[in-house]
């Protein structure tokens, strides 16, 4: 009663499958996948309620019947350190009664979407960066798609920011509006970041007593010879209104080298305040030159980081400056996965009050500015 499979294909789809399991479950099998053979495959599935992962491998050799079993990936996982080429499973140690397994369903989804591991990596690495999980208000939990002819526009925020993007080309057809979990997309780009086909994204027809759901599967196998899919509940909520508070005009327009601010801003966060609550980062613009600020607390004795940074002026009506969190600048710079990505992001605002635009491409991050007096 054993079966035969590669071991690194074993490992990756377990490392999958415990990404969508519960963290600190209030059901003990929920910590647990389930393996099962099903026509021959090897199947690996996880779920924590709210999120699923199911991983078939194909390439697997069985001897005698492999009954399903439900087990910690984690212990599975430490048992394959120093494992050959090769693994053989069975005859597993504590493992969970499988009856006790959510039975999670994977079928009856329509397809509406087809997407790449590029549009999947921005809108889960810059898009839902923005989101809260286990906020109160379930809207800002998720990341909401909304279907435009053949385009698909992506949004989150958190009340703070908004991270919004358009990846033309996505949708079939349609006119349709989701809000999908945050953390729905960390998954799925775990999952799918080996995927070299299209991956396609849809809706499931609803079940009795079966959630209405989101999901994401390969067309055919990825680099580690593994058919994945990945589920996630959809959230009840109406998205805020975003549009009014996305400037349609500027003052002030300049591009600077990421990874020049990046440097001087790791740095200034350095020096935060144990008894602050927040990292504040104080931009002012003369010509080529930005003169940055970091105060690494709430108090006028915090801990300060003054230094200077060029800048690429395009467009300045005088000299313009803003304060914004150091954590939000941060997350709105970092931007190296989008093609368009040369190095620079570009950076617009009206004025010290009002929301300030950091883009590359069709990535827009828009921060909330932070009131600030000498």
């Amino acid at each position: 009663m054993t079966i035969t499979v590669r071991t690194k294909s074993l490992r990756r789809a377990l490392t999958i499958a415990r990404k969508a399991t519960a963290r600190k479950p209030t059901l003990a099998v929920l910590k647990t996948v389930q393996m099962r053979l099903v026509d021959g495959k090897l199947e690996i599935t996880g779920t924590n309620l709210d999120l699923g992962a199911r991983i078939t491998i194909s390439d697997v050799e069985v001897s005698g019947d492999f009954n399903p079993v439900c087990i910690d990936p984690t212990v599975v996982l430490s048992s394959l350190k120093g494992a050959g080429r090769y693994t053989k499973l069975g005859n597993f140690q504590n493992a969970t009664d499988v009856d006790e397994f959510p039975g999670i369903r994977f079928d009856g989804f329509v397809a509406r979407h087809a997407m790449n591991n590029i549009d999947l990596s921005v809108i889960s690495n810059h898009i839902a960066t923005a989101t809260i999980n286990h906020h109160q208000r379930a809207s800002l939990r998720g990341v909401y798609l909304e279907e435009d002819g053949n385009d698909l526009i992506v949004t989150a925020t958190d009340g703070f920011r908004l991270h919004h993007t358009t990846r033309p080309g996505v949708v079939r057809d349609g006119k349709m509006s989701l809000l999908v979990p945050g953390e729905f997309w960390a998954l799925a780009n775990a999952a799918f970041s080996n995927h070299p086909d299209i991956i396609e994204g849809g809706l499931k027809e609803v079940y009795e007593d079966d959630p209405y759901s989101y999901g994401l599967w390969g067309c055919g196998q990825d680099s580690d010879g593994l058919e994945i899919m990945v589920i996630g509940m959809l959230i009840h909520g109406k998205f805020p209104d975003y549009r009014p508070i996305m400037p349609t005009s500027y003052r002030f327009l300049t591009a600077v080298n990421v990874a020049d601010l990046e440097r001087e801003l790791v740095i200034g966060a350095s020096l935060k305040d144990s008894g602050s609550t927040s990292l504040i980062s104080v931009l002012k613009f003369e010509g080529e030159t930005l003169h940055l600020t970091c105060i690494g607390g709430n108090f006028r004795d915090a801990p300060r980081y003054e230094t200077t940074v060029s800048v690429r002026p395009l467009e300045m009506r005088g000299n313009g400056w803003f304060a914004v969190n150091t954590r939000f600048l941060l997350d709105a710079i970092k931007l190296d996965a989008i093609k368009q990505y040369a190095g620079e992001v570009a950076i617009q605002w009206s004025s010290e009050r009002e929301p300030i635009v950091f883009q590359v491409g069709r990535v827009k991050k828009i921060v909330m500015p932070v009131r600030f007096y000498e």
